[in-house]
């Protein structure tokens, strides 16, 4: 997900039948999963050397003391749209269980 020049969240999607039919969607054309019924396993993901912040809620305002970095593995229990129209995932990083927080859709991989 990328913030796009007309400043609304966008997608990138890919059929699960055909894995060459790919390309991106604007955001309000997209319905985000709410909850999942089971943890899912993700990754963090972002450009090398940067670090990962965990909020307190899924918003920027608070963020928390514990920070993640690119392919570390991490359970997701809730995914909400923010105010900004972003994706927010509730994650805890698989070999820190105390690390428990919200990131943000970007920097997150999920397999489904």
């Amino acid at each position: 997900m990328v913030k796009g020049e007309d400043g609304l969240a966008w997608y990138e999607v890919q059929f699960l039948e055909n894995s060459e039919a790919k390309g991106w969607v604007r955001g309000n054309q997209v319905r985000l999963l709410a909850n999942f019924a089971q943890p899912r396993t993700a990754v963090l993901s972002a450009p090398a050397g940067r670090i990962i912040e965990f909020f307190a809620e899924p918003t920027p305002n608070q963020i928390l003391p514990w920070r993640g970095v690119s392919g570390e593995q991490v359970k997701v229990f809730q995914q909400v749209k923010g105010d900004n129209g972003y994706a927010w995932y509730s994650v805890q990083v698989a070999e820190k269980p105390a690390a428990k927080g919200w990131v943000k859709g970007e920097n997150l991989r999920l397999s489904f």
